[in-house]
C-alpha cells in the first residue's frame, strides 16, 4: 500500500463513519477513474424481479473462454437503509464488478430492496432471487451456473450471509453457489440498545429479534466461505467477525477462509478493489480460483 493512502487511512481512525467513507472516496475515486475500462462489457439494468429495485449489471469479459467461466455476485452496503449499485456512476460499486471481469470471471453488480420498501429476511431474499436469475441465465454470457459466488461488504455481506446461512431461505436444492464472500458484516443484534438501521430492518419488535438474528441460527452447508474484516472499522464489526467464525467453527467443525485487513476501514475495504490493492484483491481471487477449482475437480469425480 502506498504511503500516501496509507497515511491518510490512518488519519481517517478518528473520524466517523460517514466522514471516513467520504474520506476515502476522495482518495480511491481517481485511482479507480484512472484504471482502464476495457476488457469488458457491461449490460445495465437486468431485471431479476419484480421490484424496481431489483435490477443488476451484468460485467463480461470481451475474450470469451472456451469453457464456462465462474461468476461473481456483488451486494453493496448501506447500513439496510440506503445505497445504490451505481451509487457514483459505474465506479462504486462497478469497481468490484470490473476488477472479476478484468481477471477472466464475469462480474454482476446487483441492487436489492432496502429497509423501508422490505424488512428482514427481504435482502436475504433478494439474494435468493439473484442467484436463481443468475443460475437461469448466466450460460448465455458464458458463464458456470455452478461457479457462482455471492460477496457483500457490509450490510450488503448480512444479506449475502443471510441467504447462505439460512436454510429456510433456499430453493429445494440448495443454496445454488459455489461459495459466498461476506467482508465487514454486521451479524449481531443488540435488543438492549437497538442500532437505529437494526430497527429499520428487523422491525421495531424486538422482542423477536433472537429468532431474526444469524447467530446461532448460521448453517453452513456445502459451498466455500470467506469472512473479512478491517482494523481500523467500528470495533462492532470487528466483534461480529470474531463471533460469527467462533459460531461456524463450533456448529460445523470446520473453518471459513478468514481475512484480516490490516491498515484498512470499513470504506476503503470495498472500495479498493480493482485499484492494485494487492492483499485485498489476491485474498479475493485466492478464494474464487480455489474454490472453482474444488468444484471442477467434484465435478470430474
Amino acid at each position: 500500500m502506498p504511503d500516501l493512502i496509507s497515511d491518510a487511512l490512518t488519519a481517517a481512525r478518528d473520524l466517523s463513519q460517514d466522514a471516513a467513507r467520504d474520506a476515502m472516496r476522495a482518495i480511491y475515486l481517481p485511482l479507480l477513474k484512472a484504471q482502464p475500462r476495457t476488457g469488458f462489457t457491461i449490460q445495465m439494468d437486468v431485471a431479476y424481479g419484480p421490484h424496481e429495485r431489483h435490477k443488476l449489471d451484468v460485467h463480461v469479459p470481451t475474450t470469451r473462454s472456451s469453457k464456462p467461466i465462474p461468476v461473481v455476485l456483488f451486494f453493496f452496503g448501506g447500513g439496510f437503509v440506503r445505497g445504490h449499485k451505481n451509487e457514483l456512476g459505474e465506479l462504486v460499486y462497478g469497481n468490484v464488478a470490473d476488477f472479476f471481469a478484468r481477471n477472466g470471471m464475469i462480474g454482476i453488480n446487483a441492487n436489492y430492496r432496502l429497509a423501508d420498501q422490505a424488512q428482514w429476511p427481504g435482502g436475504g431474499e433478494d439474494v435468493g432471487a439473484a442467484v436463481a436469475w443468475t443460475r437461469a441465465n448466466i450460460a448465455k454470457y458464458g458463464g458456470d451456473p455452478e461457479r457462482i459466488f455471492i460477496m457483500g461488504h457490509s450490510s450488503g455481506a448480512t444479506h449475502v450471509a443471510t441467504y447462505a446461512l439460512r436454510r429456510e431461505l433456499h430453493p429445494a436444492g440448495g443454496p445454488g453457489i459455489a461459495g459466498a464472500m461476506a467482508l465487514s458484516g454486521n451479524y449481531l443484534l443488540n435488543r438492549d440498545n437497538p442500532d437505529p438501521n437494526h430497527l429499520s430492518y428487523y422491525g421495531k419488535d424486538v422482542e423477536n429479534w433472537d429468532s431474526r438474528a444469524l447467530i446461532p441460527a448460521a448453517h453452513w452447508g456445502d459451498f466455500a466461505l470467506f469472512l473479512s474484516t478491517a482494523e481500523f472499522e467500528p470495533f462492532p464489526f470487528n466483534r461480529s467477525f470474531a463471533a460469527m467464525v467462533s459460531a461456524l467453527a463450533e456448529k460445523s467443525g470446520r473453518m471459513p477462509r478468514i481475512a484480516f485487513f490490516t491498515g484498512h476501514n470499513h470504506s476503503s475495504e470495498q472500495m479498493a478493489i480493482g485499484t492494485g490493492d494487492r492483499v485485498i484483491e489476491s485474498a479475493l481471487l485466492d478464494f474464487v480460483r480455489e474454490a472453482s477449482a474444488q468444484k471442477g475437480s467434484e465435478r470430474q469425480s
